[in-house]
């Protein structure tokens, strides 16, 4: 139980950390999305989704701004790929933390 506090105070306080840094780059559903993430996933779990999902929202965006479909400043939801990394790392989030720490 306290990993998965642990895990939604995490993602909270990442994602909180932007949202005040960076002034309208982060919404705040996508701080409290990500706080419940947190919860679900538990510690060290919910650091990996938090950085997959930059990792993901990163190769997307530049694929869009390379293809011409964005601009630099253009606009993207974030809970897309907070929401697809949850996923992915509830499926295979134990195997794929295990390979990374022993490679």
């Amino acid at each position: 139980m306290l990993g998965h506090l642990a895990g939604g105070i995490a993602a909270f306080a990442v994602f909180l950390f932007i949202w005040l840094l960076a002034p309208g780059g982060m919404g705040t559903g996508d701080v409290k999305l990500s706080a419940f993430i947190g919860l679900i996933l538990a510690i060290p779990n919910a650091l990996v989704a938090t950085f997959g999902s930059f990792v993901l929202g990163g190769v997307v965006a530049i694929v869009l701004v390379i293809t011409g479909l964005a601009k630099r400043k253009t606009l993207i939801p974030f809970a897309p790929f907070l929401t697809t990394t949850t996923f992915a790392i509830l499926i295979y989030g134990d195997p794929l933390l295990h390979w990374y720490l022993t490679h």
